[in-house]
């Protein structure tokens, strides 16, 4: 038994015709609401549409007795006149049983004689099964819904190569063209399902050699640059399958698009994966893919003599603070702290952390009588000379060991 899902909004929708004129093929089904005597039964069977727009089902339950017959019919005296197509293919007999599927939602756009309608599916009610009236499959003539002599149709076999039909079902082969059956296509022919290809498989729109069901792979040179109908690579920097994601420069992972060799791309070696820091007086440099999708994290260097900005080493100091301990500012510039005996100007100038007198000193020599400067002792904090007070420390003068003399 032959089973073909129907639904019967889609079986009355299109049970009408064009024009009274024309109304001489009966494409059209009127529908029967019966009682069958059948004994009660319960199937279950895989209902696979040639409309791709409808998604295959698994495991429906068609249960027996029919509910309706649907007889195919001549309309006529049709007004006013409908603006859609034209008369459609012979129709043929149907007993259609209550049916459940998976319920799957597709939408569609359906032409017929009454115009365009878009549709959403809701669920399967009915499977029609043709009506097999054994005489008319073997009296060498095309009637009832034959597209040609005694095949095609639904009702009776397919029809071999050359034969009149109105769909790949008419065809033993599976390909009508034209109007009529012609053998499987070859690799590389444009194709809509895989029973049209010698090979079995239709892969974007054509006869492909293999399944080429592999990632980033196709079977239309438009994609592969190669031959029509062979399974190869995609182009470099394409994805049209949408089978590669971004998965963002930090990560050296996939680029979004296919490497042109059947793998996605990923982020090339030396591409940044993370931004420069700096802390305290050292500096990380950017991290950089390595190619094969791992970041791998910058070197390290020291600042010194200039302290960290925000994100790399100073280059210039506006102020002492700019540069690493042993350093001060000049100019601009970080140059290392002067040795005791230095002349100076500010204690930040000398490594001691004392300017005294003049000269970087080894101590503060905040004594009283003690003096950094001494000819001799530059640079050491010495007690001034007896009998000297250059500096106006004393009533009298210093005494040569640190104090005044009375």
């Amino acid at each position: 038994m032959l089973f073909r899902p129907l639904s019967l909004g889609v079986v009355v929708a299109s049970v009408l015709g064009a024009t009274t004129a024309f109304a001489q093929i009966p494409d059209h089904l009127q529908c029967f609401k019966i009682k069958d005597a059948a004994t009660k039964a319960a199937y279950t069977a895989d209902l696979t549409p040639t409309d791709p727009t409808f998604a295959p089902a698994p495991g429906c339950k068609l249960n027996v007795p029919a509910k309706y017959v649907c007889v195919d019919v001549v309309k006529s005296n049709v007004s006013p006149a409908p603006p859609g197509s034209p008369d459609g293919g012979a129709a043929q007999k149907y007993l259609c049983y209550k049916t459940s599927c998976p319920v799957t939602q597709p939408t569609a756009s359906l032409d017929d004689q009454f115009g365009t309608h878009a549709i959403t599916v809701k669920k399967t009610g009915l499977v029609c099964a043709p009506v097999v009236d054994p005489t008319t499959c073997s009296d060498m003539a095309t009637n009832g819904s034959e597209t040609d002599v005694d095949c095609g149709g639904g009702a009776c076999p397919a029809c071999g190569d050359g034969a009149s039909c109105a769909a790949g079902s008419d065809c033993t082969s599976g390909v009508c063209q034209a109007g009529t059956c012609q053998s499987q296509l070859p690799e590389g022919s444009v194709c809509m399902s895989p029973a049209q290809c010698s090979s079995g498989f239709c892969v974007d729109g054509v006869c492909c050699g293999s399944a080429c069901s592999g990632l980033c792979q196709g079977c239309d040179s438009a994609l592969t640059g190669g031959t029509n109908g062979v399974c190869g690579s995609v182009l470099v920097g394409t994805d049209p399958n949408s089978e590669c994601a971004d998965a963002g420069p930090a990560t050296c992972g996939t680029t979004g698009s296919c490497s042109g060799t059947g793998t996605c791309s990923l982020y090339p070696g030396g591409s940044a994966c993370s931004g420069s820091s700096c802390s305290g007086e050292t500096q990380t440099d950017p991290g950089v893919c390595d190619g094969v999708g791992t970041c791998v994290a910058g070197s390290m260097s020291s600042c010194t003599p200039y302290t960290c900005g925000p994100t790399a080493c100073k280059t210039m100091c506006a102020a002492h603070v700019d540069c690493t301990s042993g350093n001060y500012c000049s100019g601009g510039n970080c140059v290392p702290q002067l040795m005791s005996g230095a002349v100076c100007s500010s204690t930040a100038q000398c490594l001691s952390g004392s300017c005294v007198d003049g000269v970087c000193c080894n101590t503060s020599c905040s004594g009283t009588c003690f003096k950094c400067s001494l000819a001799g002792m530059l640079g050491t904090c010495s007690a001034i000379p007896s009998g000297e007070d250059p500096d106006n420390e004393c009533a009298g003068t210093c005494d040569g060991a640190g104090a005044c003399m009375p």
